[in-house]
């Protein structure tokens, strides 16, 4: 196992006794199991197989899955803000996602907007409440995102407010007998896999020693194609998910910071980095701790890129109760 010490790293770079030295991005590219990481919760490490696949057979499977996939544009949501008061009692905030009924003649022109949810509870006796929400959700849409009341053994104070909706800058289908929710958008069970992907998966279980019940599948169709900095966290993903990322089609530099500690109050400016250049038929493996402790992303680059395929296989669990948010925010 190999430790990639970003500390020592940074020493060799610039002044210790700066309380603040910027980190650079260590490089990775050499196949091998690193520790890169360890902390309150657990060790992260990553294995990177490059040529997991054999460039023949990558240009195989990366043509057929090109051409025969499902590819569509996901549409998420950024919540917006709001504005609660609990009068008297104890409070407990609830959030949502209302978007328009199939039925509601408003929905043209409100587009593709939803509503953040907010309720403050006034008094601890109206708890049982908080499972009528949904019910008003198509009603409260129609007061114009208006603070309404509710006598429910109990009042509520309820606020809403408009979720602009955004396309993800790549193209995505999914595989799985399960939905799967991100940014507020959920993409719906798809159980008939792809031959091709069957075989893949069954592949990458092999060498990994992890079973995987579920794909998402990215087609990234040039350089301004991206996904912005995230962690693969969402609760249906379960404590410490295994992520295994195959990679096919043009090279992509596959970057990830560590979170900052809490005294850091969310400031990655001087957290530690890596990147990775992911080539055709690279296998990376993410696990343990990494989603818990790290994010990544896949930049735009402003230069010419091909196509390029990432397919990461995961393992998803029924949807823990509505109103858990992801741990590390939404992806775009």
């Amino acid at each position: 196992m190999s430790h990639l010490n970003v500390e020592a790293y940074r020493a060799y770079f610039g002044p210790q006794h700066l309380p603040h030295a910027r980190s650079p991005s260590l490089l990775t590219r050499k196949a091998g199991d690193y520790e890169i990481s360890q902390g309150p919760s657990g060790v992260s490490r990553l294995r990177l197989l490059p040529g997991f696949l054999p460039q023949a057979e990558a240009d195989w499977v990366f043509s057929k899955l090109f051409a025969e996939l499902p590819w569509s544009q996901k549409t998420n949501f950024k919540q917006g803000g709001f504005d609660t008061v609990a009068e008297h009692g104890s409070a407990i905030c609830s959030t949502a996602l209302c978007q328009p009924h199939p039925s509601d003649p408003m929905a043209k022109r409100r587009g593709s907007w939803g509503a953040a949810v907010v309720v403050s509870m006034l008094s601890d006796s109206a708890f049982p409440a908080l499972a009528t929400l949904q019910n008003w959700q198509t009603n409260a849409l129609d007061q114009g995102w208006a603070t309404l009341v509710l006598e429910c053994q109990s009042r509520f104070r309820i606020s809403f407010c408009p979720s602009e909706a955004y396309e993800e800058p790549r193209l995505t289908c999914w595989y799985g007998e399960l939905p799967y929710t991100y940014s507020h958008s959920t993409m719906q069970a798809n159980p008939q896999w792809h031959p091709v992907l069957s075989d893949l998966r069954e592949t990458v279980e092999q060498v990994s020693g992890h079973s995987f019940n579920s794909l998402l599948c990215n087609l990234y169709r040039d350089g301004k194609d991206s996904i912005a900095w995230h962690s693969d966290s969402e609760p249906s993903l379960g404590r410490h998910p295994i992520i295994a990322s195959l990679s096919l089609g043009d090279t992509r530099c596959f970057s990830m910071r560590k979170n900052p500690a809490p005294e850091e109050n969310g400031d990655y400016t001087y957290v530690e980095r890596l990147r990775i250049p992911l080539g055709h038929g690279t296998l990376l493996l993410m696990e343990g701790a990494t989603q818990e402790d790290w994010q990544h992303q896949v930049a735009k680059e402003y230069h010419d890129r091909g196509p390029r395929i990432n397919l990461t296989f995961r393992t998803i669990y029924p949807e823990p109760p509505a109103g858990r948010a992801p741990r590390h925010g939404p992806r775009s």
